[in-house]
């Protein structure tokens, strides 16, 4: 995505706030429908999920984007110096995307997490607190799924405030 150091720090509170609620609310968000595509500057287009997320109607926070899943390094190059994104789509001789034999990433699933080993919540360490504790147990579920193949990002931001983020983003 382009530069705007305020509309980046901007998407990456709402990312984490959206997160937080997701994970340690438990929740399990219900899907409302598609996100229109979005054009990332180097990856190519992304269609994500509008879903809402959170408990109660205290926490809830409505028409949330959600795009899970979306790769932001090549596993073979987990441990080398940074390198070109990864793209889904093919490029034109001028570098910019051949949009006719373009489709959109389809973020929808969690991908695997990087392998982890929580701590054994049947007989807790007496210095985690129980709060701690709570957390790491609603946490677990997640955990599941763990793969050397983990570079991936789960994009959460309001549901029609990425307009500025569209303008920004498109094809170079």
């Amino acid at each position: 995505m382009g530069g705007g150091g305020t509309a980046t720090l901007a998407l990456v509170l709402v990312t984490t706030v959206a997160a937080v609620a997701v994970v340690a609310g438990g929740a399990r968000p219900e899907v409302l429908g598609y996100t229109d595509t979005v054009w990332l500057d180097r990856q190519g287009p992304l269609k994500g999920l509008v879903t809402t997320v959170g408990d109660g109607a205290e926490q809830r926070l409505d028409r949330v984007e959600m795009y899970l899943g979306v790769p932001y390094a090549a596993s073979q190059e987990r441990f080398m110096p940074p390198g070109e994104s990864p793209t889904w789509c093919p490029k034109a001789g001028d570098g910019s995307f051949d949009r006719t034999h373009c489709r959109p990433l389809r973020a929808e699933y969690l991908k695997p997490v990087c392998p982890q080993r929580p701590p054994d919540l049947l007989v807790p360490p007496k210095r985690l607190s129980t709060v701690r504790q709570n957390y790491l147990k609603r946490l677990t579920p997640y955990l599941g799924n763990q793969s050397e193949d983990c570079l991936y990002l789960n994009i959460y931001a309001p549901h029609g405030k990425s307009s500025t983020v569209r303008r920004r983003s498109g094809c170079h």
